[in-house]
């Protein structure tokens, strides 16, 4: 059966008391965060769902609603906020930080130390060097390369990344 956001309050009145946000698509981020925030208010659960596949430390941190698909590696120390999508493939590396509402796109990697600000969005293939920095509200590219912290939100592309808006 398909259900819509409209039929949340039924659900959960009904006796469903998890539910999940499912969209990733970087236009639509906002959406996901609003979605978040609307069912947690309503009272659901919102499970943290890894993948049998996924290699993550137990030494790692995840935040509450954040789904980590297959053949991805999590290694210690590193802190996952809620609402976070970690695509295929992704290796996220010792001590970082990933704030809520992030997107991790496939194959992306990030070295040791990396903090991602909320809201963001790291493309397909994308490589942040170790111990970088970047602001919230920033989408890098598929294929950028991040050589030094991004301190204002943007769009940044590249090899090394630049900002173009």
């Amino acid at each position: 059966m398909e259900y819509t956001d409209d039929q949340l309050e039924d659900l959960y009145k009904k006796g469903y008391k998890n539910a999940f946000v499912s969209i990733g698509k970087v236009e639509i981020n906002e959406h996901r965060k609003k979605l978040f925030n609307k069912i947690k208010n309503m009272g659901f659960n919102t499970p943290v769902i890894i993948s049998k596949s996924a290699n993550v430390s137990r030494y790692s941190e995840i935040g509450e609603g954040t789904l980590i698909v297959k053949n991805i590696v999590i290694n210690p120390g590193t802190q996952i906020g809620k609402n976070c999508i970690i695509n295929t493939g992704s290796i996220i590396e010792h001590d970082c930080i990933i704030e809520d509402n992030v997107h991790i796109g496939p194959g992306a990697i990030l070295s040791g130390g990396t903090h991602i600000g909320k809201n963001s969005f790291i493309g397909t293939g994308a490589i942040i060097i170790q111990n970088i920095n970047i602001s919230q509200d920033t989408l890098i590219g598929a294929g950028g390369v991040v050589v030094k912290d991004i301190n204002k939100p943007g769009v940044y592309v590249g090899n090394p990344a630049k900002g173009i808006k």
